[in-house]
């Protein structure tokens, strides 16, 4: 309980997320014009859930990840898919997975 009850922070993160997603959107072009339902983002830390909630109404799909098992049984319904992760051990992921995290080249492009 103690972790969902952060209710005056939810609108400042629901903000924040909203912001992440707009820059997002800006600097992945493929992001940008893929249909709804199609793009799979990383909640990295995704705590409770509160941004995963964000990002699955702007409807992407969505996988969080935190270590806390607390932070995920507050996260795992009706945001969607988490994982118990240490992320300093790297991520679970195909090696082939795409990325559009800007970094590299002229930023934005897929990696």
């Amino acid at each position: 309980a103690r972790y969902s009850d952060a209710a005056g922070r939810t609108g400042i993160q629901r903000d924040l997320t909203l912001r992440a997603l707009h820059l997002l959107h800006g600097c992945c072009p493929t992001l940008s014009r893929a249909p709804p339902g199609t793009t799979l983002l990383l909640d990295a830390g995704c705590g409770s859930g509160e941004s995963s909630a964000v990002i699955s109404a702007a409807g992407h799909r969505v996988i969080g990840v935190d270590l806390s098992a607390d932070m995920l049984h507050a996260a795992r319904e009706p945001r969607g898919d988490v994982i118990a992760w240490d992320l300093g051990l790297g991520l679970p992921f195909r090696g082939d997975a795409k990325s559009c995290s800007g970094r590299g080249g002229g930023g934005g492009e897929e990696e």
